[in-house]
């Protein structure tokens, strides 16, 4: 299955319209080592994710329906990923460097503490985040 045709896919299963400009930004998700911020997307996509705000509506559609996941960057960047990437590594946070902003994703091994959704909250979205200097910047 090539990578459109995955992301065609997700789209469909999300019930989300299958676009040109979607399919763009979901198959250069699917490839990118890391999460991605937006202005990383309209760089990758060029012209076939269509303009800035179509680009982040998109993103946004993606996020409500759990497509993707929204990732917190260096000061208020947002950075994103698929989703599904992790479904089988859910104990996954991320590094970021407070030197150059670049993010990574890091598994976390052991037991993560409890969440709220086990004394009934409803729909819960965590994020665990290591701060730090990365290798390059530390040279």
């Amino acid at each position: 299955m090539s990578a459109s045709d995955a992301s065609r896919e997700l789209l469909r299963a999300a019930s989300l319209r299958v676009t040109d400009g979607r399919l763009a930004l979901l198959d250069q998700m699917a490839t990118s080592a890391g999460p991605v911020s937006l202005d990383e997307m309209l760089e990758l996509c060029g012209d076939a994710a269509g303009d800035r705000a179509t680009v982040y509506r998109n993103l946004q559609a993606f996020s409500r329906v759990g497509l993707i996941s929204l990732v917190r960057g260096l000061g208020k960047r947002d950075l994103y990923e698929i989703a599904s990437r992790h479904a089988d590594h859910p104990e996954h946070a991320h590094a970021v460097c407070v030197e150059c902003g670049r993010v990574e994703c890091v598994d976390v091994h052991g037991k993560l503490p409890a969440t709220p959704a086990q004394s009934g909250w409803g729909p819960i979205t965590a994020s665990l985040t290591y701060w730090g200097v990365c290798g390059e910047c530390r040279e």
